[in-house]
Protein backbone atom coordinates (compact mmCIF):
# COMPACT_ATOMS: atom_id res chain seq x y z
CA UNK A 1 0.00 0.00 0.00
CA UNK A 2 3.19 2.33 1.15
CA UNK A 3 4.49 1.23 -2.34
CA UNK A 4 1.67 2.58 -4.05
CA UNK A 5 1.31 5.59 -2.68
CA UNK A 6 4.89 5.98 -3.34
CA UNK A 7 4.34 5.64 -6.74
CA UNK A 8 1.40 8.04 -7.14
CA UNK A 9 3.44 10.99 -5.79
CA UNK A 10 6.57 10.74 -8.34
CA UNK A 11 3.86 9.83 -11.17
CA UNK A 12 2.34 13.57 -10.03
CA UNK A 13 5.84 15.07 -9.40
CA UNK A 14 6.75 13.63 -12.77
CA UNK A 15 3.67 15.10 -14.74
CA UNK A 16 4.18 18.16 -12.73
CA UNK A 17 7.48 19.11 -13.69
CA UNK A 18 6.42 17.77 -17.52
CA UNK A 19 4.11 20.56 -17.67
CA UNK A 20 6.46 22.85 -16.29
CA UNK A 21 9.11 22.47 -18.41
CA UNK A 22 6.85 22.32 -21.13
CA UNK A 23 5.68 25.82 -20.17
CA UNK A 24 8.87 27.40 -19.87
CA UNK A 25 9.86 26.38 -23.43
CA UNK A 26 10.22 29.28 -25.70
CA UNK A 27 7.02 30.82 -27.15
CA UNK A 28 6.83 32.52 -29.88
CA UNK A 29 5.94 36.22 -28.89
CA UNK A 30 7.53 38.55 -31.29
CA UNK A 31 4.42 40.28 -33.77
CA UNK A 32 5.58 40.95 -37.43
CA UNK A 33 7.46 44.15 -38.20
CA UNK A 34 5.77 46.45 -40.63
CA UNK A 35 7.26 48.79 -42.84
CA UNK A 36 5.40 51.09 -45.10
CA UNK A 37 7.32 53.23 -48.06
CA UNK A 38 4.02 54.80 -49.32
CA UNK A 39 1.91 57.32 -48.70
CA UNK A 40 3.74 59.55 -47.13
CA UNK A 41 2.71 60.65 -44.11
CA UNK A 42 0.84 63.63 -44.17
CA UNK A 43 -0.33 63.45 -48.12
CA UNK A 44 -2.69 65.25 -49.38
CA UNK A 45 -5.38 63.96 -51.95
CA UNK A 46 -8.35 64.88 -53.97
CA UNK A 47 -10.97 62.93 -54.67
CA UNK A 48 -11.95 60.35 -56.73
CA UNK A 49 -7.86 58.80 -55.81
CA UNK A 50 -6.42 55.60 -56.25
CA UNK A 51 -3.66 55.13 -53.51
CA UNK A 52 -0.85 53.08 -53.79
CA UNK A 53 0.14 51.63 -50.73
CA UNK A 54 4.04 50.04 -50.46
CA UNK A 55 5.64 48.37 -48.01
CA UNK A 56 6.84 45.09 -46.32
CA UNK A 57 6.27 42.28 -43.79
CA UNK A 58 8.55 40.42 -42.05
CA UNK A 59 8.35 37.58 -39.37
CA UNK A 60 10.95 35.76 -37.05
CA UNK A 61 8.52 32.77 -37.97
CA UNK A 62 5.82 33.20 -40.61
CA UNK A 63 3.50 35.46 -41.15
CA UNK A 64 0.50 34.35 -41.91
CA UNK A 65 -1.89 37.18 -43.52
CA UNK A 66 -1.78 41.19 -44.03
CA UNK A 67 -4.95 43.61 -44.09
CA UNK A 68 -4.62 47.08 -45.97
CA UNK A 69 -7.21 49.37 -45.49
CA UNK A 70 -8.77 53.48 -45.02
CA UNK A 71 -9.90 53.96 -41.69
CA UNK A 72 -11.40 57.46 -40.05
CA UNK A 73 -10.20 59.09 -36.73
CA UNK A 74 -12.62 56.08 -34.92
CA UNK A 75 -10.62 53.16 -36.72
CA UNK A 76 -13.83 52.43 -38.15
CA UNK A 77 -13.08 51.10 -42.27
CA UNK A 78 -13.91 53.66 -44.87
CA UNK A 79 -13.20 51.36 -47.69
CA UNK A 80 -13.25 47.38 -47.91
CA UNK A 81 -9.68 45.78 -46.63
CA UNK A 82 -7.18 44.26 -48.69
CA UNK A 83 -6.76 40.84 -47.48
CA UNK A 84 -3.57 39.25 -48.71
CA UNK A 85 -2.96 35.64 -47.29
CA UNK A 86 1.07 35.00 -46.78
CA UNK A 87 3.33 32.23 -45.61
CA UNK A 88 6.94 33.55 -45.32
CA UNK A 89 8.52 35.19 -43.33
CA UNK A 90 9.36 38.30 -45.28
CA UNK A 91 6.94 39.54 -48.25
CA UNK A 92 6.77 42.86 -49.81
CA UNK A 93 3.97 44.34 -50.91
CA UNK A 94 2.21 47.12 -53.30
CA UNK A 95 -1.35 47.82 -53.41
CA UNK A 96 -3.90 50.00 -54.77
CA UNK A 97 -6.59 51.54 -52.83
CA UNK A 98 -9.22 52.84 -54.38
CA UNK A 99 -11.68 56.05 -52.92
CA UNK A 100 -14.14 56.86 -55.32
CA UNK A 101 -17.35 57.16 -52.66
CA UNK A 102 -18.80 60.91 -53.43
CA UNK A 103 -20.15 60.97 -49.97
CA UNK A 104 -16.29 60.71 -48.58
CA UNK A 105 -16.17 63.92 -46.15
CA UNK A 106 -13.16 66.50 -46.53
CA UNK A 107 -10.56 65.72 -43.27
CA UNK A 108 -7.81 63.09 -41.78
CA UNK A 109 -8.04 59.81 -42.64
CA UNK A 110 -4.95 57.19 -41.69
CA UNK A 111 -3.40 54.21 -44.32
CA UNK A 112 -3.71 50.85 -41.95
CA UNK A 113 -1.95 48.29 -42.23
CA UNK A 114 -2.20 45.15 -40.33
CA UNK A 115 -0.19 41.75 -39.48
CA UNK A 116 -1.27 38.09 -38.11
CA UNK A 117 1.78 35.25 -38.04
CA UNK A 118 0.71 31.62 -37.42
CA UNK A 119 0.85 32.54 -33.39
CA UNK A 120 -1.76 35.29 -33.83
CA UNK A 121 0.41 37.97 -32.63
CA UNK A 122 -1.27 41.29 -34.32
CA UNK A 123 1.14 44.33 -35.50
CA UNK A 124 -0.50 47.77 -37.21
CA UNK A 125 0.26 50.98 -37.95
CA UNK A 126 -1.12 53.83 -39.49
CA UNK A 127 0.01 56.63 -42.11
CA UNK A 128 -1.63 60.12 -41.07
CA UNK A 129 -3.05 61.56 -44.69
CA UNK A 130 -5.28 63.93 -45.90
CA UNK A 131 -8.34 63.64 -48.20
CA UNK A 132 -10.15 66.43 -50.04
CA UNK A 133 -13.85 65.15 -50.75
CA UNK A 134 -15.77 65.08 -54.20
CA UNK A 135 -17.42 68.74 -54.43
CA UNK A 136 -20.83 69.13 -54.28
CA UNK A 137 -22.98 70.35 -57.55
CA UNK A 138 -26.10 70.50 -59.07
CA UNK A 139 -27.44 67.64 -60.53
CA UNK A 140 -30.58 67.85 -62.00
CA UNK A 141 -33.94 70.05 -61.53
CA UNK A 142 -37.13 68.23 -61.08
CA UNK A 143 -40.48 69.26 -60.73
CA UNK A 144 -43.82 67.47 -60.82
CA UNK A 145 -46.75 67.97 -62.07
CA UNK A 146 -50.12 65.97 -61.89
CA UNK A 147 -53.59 65.94 -63.69
CA UNK A 148 -56.14 63.38 -64.76
CA UNK A 149 -55.19 60.78 -62.01
CA UNK A 150 -52.00 61.09 -63.61
CA UNK A 151 -48.32 61.95 -61.74
CA UNK A 152 -45.26 62.55 -63.51
CA UNK A 153 -41.66 63.74 -62.92
CA UNK A 154 -40.11 65.54 -65.39
CA UNK A 155 -36.32 66.62 -65.40
CA UNK A 156 -35.43 70.56 -66.94
CA UNK A 157 -32.58 70.67 -69.06
CA UNK A 158 -30.49 73.34 -69.25
CA UNK A 159 -32.21 74.52 -72.40
CA UNK A 160 -35.55 74.64 -70.10
CA UNK A 161 -36.97 71.68 -71.75
CA UNK A 162 -39.03 68.92 -69.48
CA UNK A 163 -38.34 65.06 -69.94
CA UNK A 164 -40.75 63.07 -68.57
CA UNK A 165 -38.57 60.55 -66.27
CA UNK A 166 -41.24 58.59 -64.60
CA UNK A 167 -44.91 58.41 -64.32
CA UNK A 168 -47.15 57.38 -61.39
CA UNK A 169 -51.22 56.75 -60.97
CA UNK A 170 -53.11 58.94 -58.73
CA UNK A 171 -53.28 62.71 -58.40
CA UNK A 172 -49.89 64.04 -56.68
CA UNK A 173 -49.61 64.45 -53.13
CA UNK A 174 -46.31 64.85 -51.84
CA UNK A 175 -42.70 64.32 -53.30
CA UNK A 176 -38.94 64.75 -52.03
CA UNK A 177 -35.69 64.53 -53.24
CA UNK A 178 -33.08 62.74 -51.53
CA UNK A 179 -29.16 63.36 -52.95
CA UNK A 180 -27.65 62.02 -50.66
CA UNK A 181 -29.24 58.09 -51.58
CA UNK A 182 -29.99 59.70 -55.34
CA UNK A 183 -33.75 58.57 -55.15
CA UNK A 184 -36.99 60.76 -55.53
CA UNK A 185 -39.79 59.84 -53.28
CA UNK A 186 -43.35 60.85 -54.88
CA UNK A 187 -46.73 60.09 -53.14
CA UNK A 188 -50.19 60.06 -54.65
CA UNK A 189 -53.71 59.17 -53.80
CA UNK A 190 -52.90 55.47 -54.74
CA UNK A 191 -49.40 54.47 -53.50
CA UNK A 192 -46.27 56.36 -52.92
CA UNK A 193 -42.81 55.11 -54.65
CA UNK A 194 -39.59 55.56 -53.99
CA UNK A 195 -36.77 55.19 -57.48
CA UNK A 196 -33.17 55.66 -58.50
CA UNK A 197 -33.01 58.41 -60.33
CA UNK A 198 -29.97 56.38 -61.94
CA UNK A 199 -32.02 54.27 -64.27
CA UNK A 200 -35.63 55.44 -62.48
CA UNK A 201 -36.46 51.56 -61.70
CA UNK A 202 -38.60 51.42 -58.29
CA UNK A 203 -36.65 51.06 -55.10
CA UNK A 204 -39.36 50.59 -52.53
CA UNK A 205 -43.33 51.89 -52.21
CA UNK A 206 -45.60 52.66 -49.67
CA UNK A 207 -49.51 51.26 -50.12
CA UNK A 208 -51.77 54.25 -48.09
CA UNK A 209 -55.00 53.42 -47.00
CA UNK A 210 -58.23 54.88 -45.67
CA UNK A 211 -57.77 58.67 -44.40
CA UNK A 212 -60.13 61.60 -43.50
CA UNK A 213 -56.93 63.66 -45.28
CA UNK A 214 -54.71 63.03 -48.12
CA UNK A 215 -52.42 60.06 -46.89
CA UNK A 216 -49.16 61.92 -48.12
CA UNK A 217 -49.44 64.96 -45.89
CA UNK A 218 -45.98 65.63 -45.86
CA UNK A 219 -42.53 64.49 -46.96
CA UNK A 220 -39.14 65.60 -45.19
CA UNK A 221 -35.45 64.32 -44.52
CA UNK A 222 -32.91 64.86 -42.26
CA UNK A 223 -30.35 67.82 -42.55
CA UNK A 224 -27.84 65.27 -44.05
CA UNK A 225 -30.53 62.97 -45.86
CA UNK A 226 -29.93 59.63 -43.97
CA UNK A 227 -33.43 59.29 -43.67
CA UNK A 228 -36.85 60.32 -44.90
CA UNK A 229 -39.83 61.19 -43.04
CA UNK A 230 -43.47 60.64 -43.97
CA UNK A 231 -46.57 62.25 -42.50
CA UNK A 232 -49.53 60.46 -43.07
CA UNK A 233 -53.57 61.41 -43.21
CA UNK A 234 -53.82 58.85 -40.43
CA UNK A 235 -51.94 60.83 -37.63
CA UNK A 236 -48.79 58.64 -38.15
CA UNK A 237 -45.19 59.95 -38.98
CA UNK A 238 -42.67 56.68 -40.44
CA UNK A 239 -39.08 57.53 -40.57
CA UNK A 240 -37.69 54.94 -43.65
CA UNK A 241 -34.08 54.26 -43.87
CA UNK A 242 -32.64 54.23 -47.60
CA UNK A 243 -33.90 50.58 -48.41
CA UNK A 244 -37.47 51.82 -47.31
CA UNK A 245 -37.05 50.06 -43.66
CA UNK A 246 -39.21 52.01 -41.15
CA UNK A 247 -36.94 52.54 -37.96
CA UNK A 248 -38.67 55.27 -36.27
CA UNK A 249 -42.32 55.77 -35.63
CA UNK A 250 -44.41 58.89 -33.94
CA UNK A 251 -48.62 58.39 -33.28
CA UNK A 252 -50.84 61.10 -32.39
CA UNK A 253 -53.32 60.65 -30.26
CA UNK A 254 -56.85 59.74 -30.98
CA UNK A 255 -59.18 61.82 -33.06
CA UNK A 256 -56.16 63.77 -33.77
CA UNK A 257 -53.73 64.25 -36.86
CA UNK A 258 -50.61 66.12 -37.82
CA UNK A 259 -50.40 69.16 -39.94
CA UNK A 260 -47.18 70.63 -40.74
CA UNK A 261 -44.16 69.22 -39.04
CA UNK A 262 -40.43 70.16 -38.31
CA UNK A 263 -37.98 68.03 -37.70
CA UNK A 264 -35.03 69.13 -35.12
CA UNK A 265 -31.74 66.82 -33.86
CA UNK A 266 -33.60 65.61 -30.72
CA UNK A 267 -37.37 66.88 -31.16
CA UNK A 268 -40.14 66.64 -33.68
CA UNK A 269 -42.52 70.44 -33.73
CA UNK A 270 -45.73 69.71 -35.39
CA UNK A 271 -48.90 71.00 -35.59
CA UNK A 272 -51.60 68.68 -34.07
CA UNK A 273 -55.06 69.29 -34.87
CA UNK A 274 -58.73 67.55 -34.08
CA UNK A 275 -60.89 70.01 -35.68
CA UNK A 276 -60.50 73.08 -38.04
CA UNK A 277 -60.85 75.21 -34.87
CA UNK A 278 -59.06 72.90 -32.75
CA UNK A 279 -55.17 73.09 -33.18
CA UNK A 280 -52.00 72.93 -31.28
CA UNK A 281 -48.34 72.88 -32.24
CA UNK A 282 -46.95 70.30 -29.92
CA UNK A 283 -43.21 69.05 -29.48
CA UNK A 284 -42.42 65.34 -29.05
CA UNK A 285 -39.06 63.54 -28.65
CA UNK A 286 -37.77 62.46 -31.98
CA UNK A 287 -36.17 58.83 -30.95
CA UNK A 288 -39.22 57.68 -28.19
CA UNK A 289 -42.01 59.40 -29.86
CA UNK A 290 -43.92 60.18 -26.58
CA UNK A 291 -45.90 64.05 -26.38
CA UNK A 292 -42.97 66.80 -24.25
CA UNK A 293 -45.22 69.78 -24.48
CA UNK A 294 -47.43 71.98 -26.64
CA UNK A 295 -49.65 75.05 -26.68
CA UNK A 296 -52.66 75.99 -28.28
CA UNK A 297 -52.75 78.36 -31.91
CA UNK A 298 -55.39 80.20 -33.41
CA UNK A 299 -55.10 79.14 -37.14
CA UNK A 300 -53.35 76.65 -39.71
CA UNK A 301 -49.82 76.49 -39.72
CA UNK A 302 -48.37 76.78 -43.07
CA UNK A 303 -44.13 76.94 -42.03
CA UNK A 304 -42.14 75.76 -39.15
CA UNK A 305 -38.36 76.47 -39.22
CA UNK A 306 -35.43 76.75 -36.75
CA UNK A 307 -33.81 80.25 -35.74
CA UNK A 308 -31.68 79.76 -33.05
CA UNK A 309 -30.96 76.98 -30.38
CA UNK A 310 -34.30 77.03 -28.79
CA UNK A 311 -35.86 79.92 -31.26
CA UNK A 312 -38.81 78.57 -34.02
CA UNK A 313 -40.95 80.91 -36.37
CA UNK A 314 -44.13 79.93 -36.87
CA UNK A 315 -46.14 81.23 -39.85
CA UNK A 316 -49.99 80.45 -39.32
CA UNK A 317 -52.41 81.83 -41.74
CA UNK A 318 -55.23 83.07 -39.48
CA UNK A 319 -58.24 83.36 -41.31
CA UNK A 320 -57.94 86.62 -44.07
CA UNK A 321 -54.24 87.02 -42.35
CA UNK A 322 -50.75 86.04 -42.57
CA UNK A 323 -49.29 85.58 -38.44
CA UNK A 324 -45.09 84.92 -38.06
CA UNK A 325 -44.83 83.70 -34.55
CA UNK A 326 -41.97 82.94 -32.54
CA UNK A 327 -41.86 79.65 -30.13
CA UNK A 328 -39.59 79.19 -27.25
CA UNK A 329 -39.05 75.20 -27.22
CA UNK A 330 -37.34 75.88 -23.45
CA UNK A 331 -40.77 77.40 -21.71
CA UNK A 332 -42.80 76.78 -24.17
CA UNK A 333 -44.20 79.89 -24.92
CA UNK A 334 -44.88 81.44 -28.37
CA UNK A 335 -45.35 84.85 -29.35
CA UNK A 336 -46.26 87.03 -32.12
CA UNK A 337 -43.89 88.82 -34.06
CA UNK A 338 -45.91 89.86 -37.45
CA UNK A 339 -49.02 90.44 -38.77
CA UNK A 340 -49.59 90.96 -42.47
CA UNK A 341 -53.61 91.66 -42.53
CA UNK A 342 -55.35 90.55 -45.57
CA UNK A 343 -52.97 88.73 -46.95
CA UNK A 344 -52.58 84.37 -48.22
CA UNK A 345 -49.03 83.07 -47.50
CA UNK A 346 -48.40 79.69 -49.61
CA UNK A 347 -44.87 78.77 -48.56
CA UNK A 348 -42.30 79.92 -46.65
CA UNK A 349 -38.70 79.88 -46.72
CA UNK A 350 -35.69 81.16 -44.54
CA UNK A 351 -32.44 81.99 -44.04
CA UNK A 352 -29.67 84.22 -42.63
CA UNK A 353 -31.93 86.20 -40.64
CA UNK A 354 -34.92 86.63 -43.32
CA UNK A 355 -37.83 85.56 -43.91
CA UNK A 356 -39.08 84.54 -47.96
CA UNK A 357 -43.14 84.20 -47.89
CA UNK A 358 -45.17 83.36 -50.87
CA UNK A 359 -48.32 85.27 -50.94
CA UNK A 360 -51.17 86.14 -52.54
CA UNK A 361 -49.53 89.86 -51.82
CA UNK A 362 -46.46 88.73 -53.90
CA UNK A 363 -42.63 87.49 -52.91
CA UNK A 364 -42.10 89.15 -49.52
CA UNK A 365 -39.28 89.23 -47.06
CA UNK A 366 -39.31 89.74 -43.68
CA UNK A 367 -35.84 90.62 -41.74
CA UNK A 368 -35.35 89.35 -38.41
CA UNK A 369 -32.83 92.26 -37.40
CA UNK A 370 -34.38 95.21 -38.96
CA UNK A 371 -38.22 94.00 -37.92
CA UNK A 372 -38.93 95.65 -41.42
CA UNK A 373 -41.15 94.17 -44.23
CA UNK A 374 -40.24 94.26 -47.78
CA UNK A 375 -41.84 93.37 -50.95
CA UNK A 376 -39.23 92.16 -53.75
CA UNK A 377 -42.21 91.12 -56.19
CA UNK A 378 -46.44 91.63 -56.88
CA UNK A 379 -45.98 88.24 -58.74
CA UNK A 380 -48.64 85.81 -56.80
CA UNK A 381 -45.21 82.32 -56.34
CA UNK A 382 -46.59 79.26 -55.10
CA UNK A 383 -43.88 77.63 -53.85
CA UNK A 384 -40.01 78.50 -52.76
CA UNK A 385 -37.01 76.28 -53.24
CA UNK A 386 -32.92 77.25 -52.55
CA UNK A 387 -30.40 76.19 -54.21
CA UNK A 388 -27.08 76.19 -52.59
CA UNK A 389 -24.36 75.76 -54.74
CA UNK A 390 -25.27 79.03 -57.08
CA UNK A 391 -26.94 81.03 -53.84
CA UNK A 392 -30.39 81.53 -55.98
CA UNK A 393 -34.26 81.37 -54.93
CA UNK A 394 -36.04 79.15 -57.51
CA UNK A 395 -39.40 80.40 -57.11
CA UNK A 396 -42.42 78.83 -58.36
CA UNK A 397 -45.60 80.74 -60.56
CA UNK A 398 -47.82 77.76 -61.08
CA UNK A 399 -46.97 76.68 -64.74
CA UNK A 400 -43.44 79.34 -64.87
CA UNK A 401 -40.66 78.85 -62.65
CA UNK A 402 -38.64 82.35 -61.98
CA UNK A 403 -35.22 82.77 -60.26
CA UNK A 404 -34.40 84.99 -57.68
CA UNK A 405 -30.93 86.35 -56.88
CA UNK A 406 -30.94 87.86 -53.76
CA UNK A 407 -30.96 91.64 -55.40
CA UNK A 408 -33.68 93.07 -58.02
CA UNK A 409 -36.86 91.27 -59.41
CA UNK A 410 -37.09 87.64 -60.21
CA UNK A 411 -36.37 86.54 -63.87
CA UNK A 412 -38.47 83.92 -65.55
CA UNK A 413 -36.50 81.08 -65.91
CA UNK A 414 -38.96 77.76 -67.53
CA UNK A 415 -42.72 78.21 -68.97
CA UNK A 416 -44.57 74.78 -68.84
CA UNK A 417 -47.99 73.62 -70.29
CA UNK A 418 -48.22 72.14 -67.24
CA UNK A 419 -49.36 73.06 -63.77
CA UNK A 420 -46.49 72.67 -61.81
CA UNK A 421 -47.36 70.98 -58.36
CA UNK A 422 -43.75 70.76 -56.63
CA UNK A 423 -39.62 71.61 -57.25
CA UNK A 424 -37.05 69.38 -56.02
CA UNK A 425 -33.50 70.45 -56.60
CA UNK A 426 -31.28 66.97 -57.18
CA UNK A 427 -27.69 67.06 -56.26
CA UNK A 428 -24.49 64.61 -57.01
CA UNK A 429 -24.73 64.22 -52.54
Amino acid sequence: MLVNIRFSFILIFIVFAFVFLSCNKKEDIKSPEIIIEEPLSNSNYNLPVSIVVKGSVSDNNSIKNIKIGLVNEYLSNVVPQINIDVNAKQYDFEKSIEINDRLIETGTYYISVKSFDHQNNLSSIYREIHLSEIPRFFKSFYIVSSENNSTNLLEIDTNGLAEIKFTLIGNFQNSSANSRHQYVFIGTDQYGTAFSCDNYNEIWNVNPHFSPYPFFTGAYQTSLGDQLHLVFGDGLINTYNKSGQIINAIYSNLQEWFGVVCFDDNYVISEVFSSMLSRYLVVFFKTSGAEYQRVQIQGKINSIGKISNNIYYVVIQNQTDLTVYNYNITNNSIWLEKEILNCLVHDVYYRDNLLYMATDSGLLTYNYISTSLNTISNLNFYEIKYESTNNVLFLNSGKDIWIYQNSGSPSLLYSLNDSIKQMMMFYNK
